[in-house]
């Protein structure tokens, strides 16, 4: 019997430009894409597991490609954020309809200090409970530390629990541990893959 649905957080609840991040800090630094393609990610897992602070990482990646960091780089990160991201809606009405029936939803999410400090005044985490942080946690999805640190604080088995993520690497290592995990895709075939484990509709209303 499913007793949580899991939601990841970017991708899934938020909508956000696939190469935002990576627009943002090639324009703001003036470096190529190919070289923020090159050099972001692979550095930024220490980040989003929370083992170095935001603006150490920042001042490590602006030597690291040979820029100076702006004064002002925290400012124009929160503003990118805050302008660029945006929840999903339908998403939303869907977490919170399950909520309702009483199913657990805790949110487990990739995701740095920063972003959550940014996001959490937005007020882009609600309804989601309790909210699980890689770099809170120290791993990142697809660790499956990070699964098995989310069964143990919640005292359930892979079994009950559904996991969403657009990441099929995520989805993966979650049914790799006996979790029921769903690839999101859209909406509309979210609904669909959530049908065989729900006896109620679960369309968000228009």
């Amino acid at each position: 019997m499913i007793k949580a649905t899991i939601f990841d957080f970017g991708g899934v609840v938020l909508d956000f430009p696939p190469t935002g991040i990576e627009n943002f800090v090639s324009n703001s630094l003036n470096i190529s894409m190919d070289l923020v393609k090159k050099t972001l990610f692979p550095t930024g897992g220490e980040l989003i597991e929370g083992k170095v602070l935001e603006n150490t990482f920042w001042e490590n990646y602006a030597h690291l490609v040979q820029r100076v960091l702006p004064s002002d780089w925290e400012e124009q990160l929160r503003e990118f954020f805050s302008k660029n991201a945006h929840v999903n809606s339908r998403v939303i009405q869907i977490a919170q309809a399950l909520k309702e029936k009483g199913f657990l939803l805790p949110l487990l999410s990739n995701i740095s200090p920063f972003q959550v400090k940014i996001f959490k005044n937005l007020n882009y985490f609600i309804p989601f409970d309790p909210l699980l942080f890689s770099c809170e946690i120290g791993f990142k999805k697809p660790d499956p530390r990070i699964f098995e640190f989310l069964l143990e604080k919640m005292d359930l088995e892979p079994q009950e629990c559904l996991f969403i993520d657009d990441d099929e690497q995520n989805v993966n290592a979650a049914n790799n541990l006996g979790l029921n995990g769903i690839q999101f895709q859209s909406v509309q075939k979210l609904i669909c893959d959530l049908a065989p484990f729900f006896a109620f509709d679960l369309s968000p209303k228009k």
